[in-house]
């Protein structure tokens, strides 16, 4: 029996191939705090989170605006004006050759357009690139501040062992109680940056099944709280779901019972199988 959320919320589903990269995607969200919004091309509002989808440069994300920090400003108006500025920065720049530097620029792009964007609060936000490697290696560049995650599964290092897990490329930089130590905005003395902004790259193989992840925190939880998707949610998800919206619904809403409650919050998650 699934949990009951005593907030209404709106559903959100888009899936799709991305024949360029030889992929299926899933765009998947539930709003609690607001609606799902269409705000612009590649760009959905997922109550104060925003899903970035911009296939035709491998461009996906989630930002995550900062609910407990409406002293500031909008929550909703952060997530969204981030995801724009990242959209805009890849379309104003060549993309044929991408690397850390331009992964880094891009960031700082959004965290500036936040900052400046009059009424727009604090977000996290986590954004990366998808390109082909040779060997049938596909490299994933990724860009992040906060505690949105990007994962992998099955863990490329456990190819070889009875077992798998899940590789977490990016994310799980907050505190045990929720608050982000990295964000987008303009920092203040009650809200302060703790931590550095993650920019890397991992390359995978794809000559097995691979599934990526990318989520807000609504679908992973609070880092150490463990109140949000765990192992088992994970084995279930894509040991009894083939197809990957119905995957993508089973990491939204995992139908396993428990005792500790889940998080209650906007949930933004985007699956890409490769």
């Amino acid at each position: 029996m699934k949990e009951k959320l005593e907030t209404p919320r709106s559903h959100f589903m888009q899936s799709g191939e991305n024949l360029s990269i030889g992929s299926e995607y899933c765009l998947v969200g539930e709003a609690v705090h607001g609606d799902v919004a269409y705000i612009g091309d590649g760009i959905i509002g997922i109550g104060e989170d925003t899903i970035l989808f911009k296939p035709e440069y491998n461009l996906y994300g989630v930002f995550d605006g900062a609910g407990g920090a409406t002293d500031i400003g909008r929550a909703d108006l952060a997530s969204q004006t981030a995801a724009t500025a990242v959209a805009e920065y890849f379309e104003k720049n060549n993309t044929q050759d991408v690397d850390r530097d331009y992964m880094e620029d891009a960031l700082s792009y959004a965290r500036s357009a936040v900052t400046h964007t009059k009424g727009a609060g604090l977000t996290t936000g986590l954004f990366l690139r998808l390109s082909d490697s040779p060997n049938e290696q596909l490299r994933i560049q990724f860009a992040c501040a906060g505690d949105c995650v990007a994962a992998i599964y099955p863990d490329p290092v456990f190819d070889d062992r009875k077992y798998d897990d899940v590789l977490f490329a990016a994310g799980d930089q907050a505190d045990r109680f929720g608050q982000p130590t990295n964000y987008l905005g303009t920092e203040l003395d009650r809200v302060k940056r703790k931590s550095e902004d993650q920019i890397g790259q991992t390359i995978i193989n794809t000559l097995k099944k691979r599934w990526l992840m990318i989520s807000s925190d609504g679908i992973f939880g609070n880092y150490g709280v463990g109140d949000g998707l765990d192992e088992a949610d994970i084995m279930y998800a894509f040991t009894y779901n083939k197809n990957i919206t119905k995957i993508a619904e089973a990491l939204l809403n995992p139908p396993m019972q428990r005792d500790q409650r889940r998080k209650v919050d906007d949930k933004s998650l985007i699956v890409i199988s490769f």
